[in-house]
């Protein structure tokens, strides 16, 4: 290649086939393909990043809707923090039903991507009332999010802004923050801590 007066690939590119032929044999007309960026080789499919899920175990003596609903929300706000924590969008969302006397119940569903819990709150909750069709009481739930691309953190112009969707992306951050110090469970809903509460009034009473 030196004699040739080649030194970098361009300049191989740009070397007749008929001179590397006669210079390396077979071996020049690969050479002159791959300098055109030509792979011969199957091309392997890229994967993305493993979909991440929680999973909660319910130990309940009978059929608990309150106990249910706290659980979803909490693997939500779980699941969410994680993949913020990852710098990631969901762009699908499973959720696993498991009852202790039938196989689970599962279900996929593509979504535009997000990492809001706002939005992705609403969707677990639709999906898991079309999906609990039997009122008894569950053994365990698992929710995972798939398809996952990285977040989208670019400026936009001003009068490209969402300035709902950045308020909301600031609330996000604000409890990302304070749950990553001190716990998921720290902050939420009320609805969390009512068992305990209840369990408080009747004490009182």
């Amino acid at each position: 290649l030196r004699w040739l007066g080649v030194h970098t690939v361009r300049e191989l590119a740009m070397v007749p086939t008929q001179t590397l032929e006669a210079a390396f044999g077979p071996k020049g007309l690969e050479l002159h393909s791959a300098a055109m960026g030509h792979d011969p080789r199957p091309r392997r499919r890229q994967r993305g990043p493993k979909p991440i899920k929680r999973e909660v175990m319910l130990e309940q003596l009978f059929y608990c809707p309150k106990q249910i609903k706290s659980s979803l929300e909490l693997l939500v706000a779980g699941l969410g923090l994680d993949l913020r924590n990852a710098g990631m969008q969901a762009g699908s969302v499973g959720i696993e039903i498991r009852y202790p006397d039938t196989p689970p119940s599962r279900r996929m569903k593509s979504i535009p991507p997000t990492g809001l819990d706002m939005i992705l709150g609403r969707i677990v909750a639709d999906m898991f009332e079309s999906m609990f069709i039997r009122r008894v009481r569950l053994r365990g739930l698992v929710l995972s999010y798939g398809n996952l691309i990285p977040r989208d953190d670019q400026l936009r112009l001003e009068f490209a802004r969402d300035f709902i969707n950045e308020r909301r992306q600031n609330l996000e951050c604000a409890l990302d923050r304070i749950r990553n110090k001190y716990g998921v469970d720290t902050i939420g809903p009320g609805c969390w801590w009512k068992p305990e509460a209840e369990k408080g009034e009747n004490l009182r009473k």
